[in-house]
């Protein structure tokens, strides 16, 4: 088809028709195309592995940057970029419901939501025990909940400020809220790659 730039619209979280638009753009080059004015761009890029036509399928985004409440989480660079063998890096990925993150980083973000949290909310293990997610806590009896945000910064200075539904959810009995970013078992050097899933999109590409 030939097109630079890539668009596609997910249900809001209250599945209703409820009008959305998104500051960022995604597309082919950043050179070359007129941009607007207020809205932040950042490039496709292509699987470095010319061996499996697979990766020549997925949308891949270059990850600078995973930022929790205004803290940037230090992830070596290696589990930001894909292999020479094709396998990591980052997809757009609207097919996946949840975002998922290679172990490393997983582990890496996890932790700083736990640091920033456990201040204030007990972790509620039995939920992470019966739902599959991790962490989770407990927030009953809290009149105001602030939880920190969670900021993917790309190539190009682009920002996805993630609102709070898309990466936090209520639980069981609705006192308890788990992460929604998941991860994979598997060992530590498994390149597996981070997928931006549907509920990191709901709400905000367009």
């Amino acid at each position: 088809m030939n097109l630079k730039r890539f668009s596609y619209c997910l249900v809001s979280h209250r599945f209703d028709d409820t009008p959305q638009s998104s500051d960022l753009v995604l597309q082919i080059s950043s050179t070359g195309d007129t941009k607007t004015n207020g809205l932040s761009y950042t490039p496709f890029r292509s699987n470095p592995s010319t061996n499996n036509p697979a990766f020549k399928e997925y949308y891949y985004l270059t990850l600078r940057k995973v930022i929790v409440g205004g803290k940037d989480v230090k992830i070596p660079y290696k589990f930001l970029e894909p292999g020479s063998d094709g396998n990591g890096g980052t997809i757009v990925d609207s097919g996946s419901t949840f975002t998922f993150m290679e172990r490393p980083v997983y582990n890496l973000v996890a932790q700083e939501f736990v640091k920033q949290l456990e201040k204030n909310y007990s972790r509620a293990e039995d939920a992470e025990t019966q739902s599959g997610l991790s962490p989770c806590f407990n927030i009953s009896g809290v009149k105001t909940v602030t939880f920190p945000e969670l900021t993917f910064k790309f190539k190009g200075g682009a920002k996805m400020t993630q609102p709070l539904q898309n990466y936090f959810s209520l639980v069981g009995d609705a006192e308890v809220v788990c992460l929604t970013v998941v991860s994979d078992g598997g060992a530590q050097d498994n390149r597996s790659g981070h997928h931006l899933g549907e509920l990191s999109a709901a709400e905000f590409l367009h």
